[in-house]
């Protein structure tokens, strides 16, 4: 019998010592130990990740397994460790597993599937999962509160700063002069009537390196400007000296997935820090620049190709963004007929891919 340990740890259940990895393993190897002596053990990591989706490097292992019936048991320390999503935690326990005979086993909430012989978890499991979602939402909600203080306090909530600037430890911007230099550079070239290709050819000359560079720091670098890098510096407001944020918001708890916000509901804040360049110019730039579009590029796909002057086909785009539930529910039924050896993983990739 072979048995898949699997544990979790988010960056804010790290503030409970009774969460932490190594007392998870503690626990786990001694159940394992005096339940399943002879079984060999595999163990799963996620640290640092959140189980609001099943987006995390140890779970995906842990899942290959499973369509390779590379495990028979999974033993986590509850139901929130395995996924906190109540909709994906219910299907793979509920579903998944007895598909592929996988037994899963959650120890502090007293959950064994091989006491369920009809395959359901009962009310008990249910409510939990939808604690665990609804624990997360709260969490989310917090967190987006805090960090929505800390933009009106004029706080950056990111690690990262523009380009041109470095970030103090009381999260202010001060001036990165050599990097200030060449943003000066770009404005005032982009304020004399030059192209982003003019601007480019010039930083090239000025051996000027690219902002992944400097960052990076290197001894040789290539000075190899992108035409979309000088164009984002161009239109980003911060330069005038005023603190910009909160321009995206997150679509849904543990989607990963941004989206825009109007530009009236963003933080804005002058004279937050020195100013590289004056308003003035600022202003008279973004009129220049107002309906240039980002070149296409290999990463932007076969859209952005389409939308290019290259080709006069329109795009249909669809009605909304949220991912066609017919499709979602397709994709999980050739899951399962893969798991149950009814269709080969070649085919398995075709049909979904």
């Amino acid at each position: 019998m072979t048995i898949a340990k699997y544990l979790r740890l988010s960056v804010e259940d790290a503030k409970s010592d009774s969460l932490s990895i190594e007392n998870q393993r503690l626990m786990l190897n001694h159940f394992i130990a005096e339940h399943f002596p002879d079984a060999d053990m595999m163990e799963f990591v996620d640290n640092g990740y959140s189980g609001t989706n099943f987006n995390r490097p140890g779970v995906k292992e842990l899942l290959s397994l499973v369509q390779k019936a590379g495990i028979d048991c999974v033993v986590v320390k509850d139901f929130s460790r395995f996924g906190r999503n109540s909709i994906e935690t219910g299907y793979y326990i509920e579903k998944l597993f007895p598909l592929a005979g996988i037994r899963f086993i959650s120890l502090c909430d007293g959950y064994d599937s091989a006491s369920n012989a009809d395959g359901i978890c009962g009310l008990g499991p249910v409510f939990k999962f939808l604690t665990n979602e609804l624990y997360s939402r709260d969490l989310s909600e917090k967190i987006k509160s805090a960090k929505a203080a800390a933009m009106r306090r004029g706080e950056c909530v990111r690690s990262d700063c523009p380009y041109g600037y470095a970030l103090r430890a009381d999260k202010t911007l001060e001036l990165d002069p050599r990097a200030a230099d060449a943003v000066r550079i770009i404005f005032e070239l982009a304020h004399a009537g030059r192209t982003t290709r003019d601007i480019r050819l010039a930083l090239l000359e000025a051996k000027i390196p690219t902002p992944s560079e400097s960052k990076k720091n290197l001894t040789a670098p290539s000075c190899q400007w992108d035409t979309t890098v000088i164009l984002k510096i161009l239109r980003d407001e911060r330069y005038t000296g005023t603190f910009v944020a909160g321009k995206t918001k997150v679509l849904d708890v543990g989607s990963g997935r941004n989206i825009p916000k109007d530009e009236s509901e963003w933080v804005k804040i002058p004279g937050h820090h020195p100013a590289i360049v004056d308003r003035s110019i600022f202003d008279a730039v973004q009129k220049k620049y107002a309906t240039k579009k980002n070149p296409p590029t290999k990463q932007r796909g076969i859209k952005a190709d389409l939308q290019s002057h290259r080709c006069s086909l329109p795009v249909k785009r669809p009605a909304s963004s949220e991912p066609d539930q017919s499709e979602m529910s397709r994709t999980r039924q050739l899951y399962e007929q893969f798991i149950l050896g009814e269709i080969s993983a070649e085919t398995f990739r075709a049909q979904t891919a």
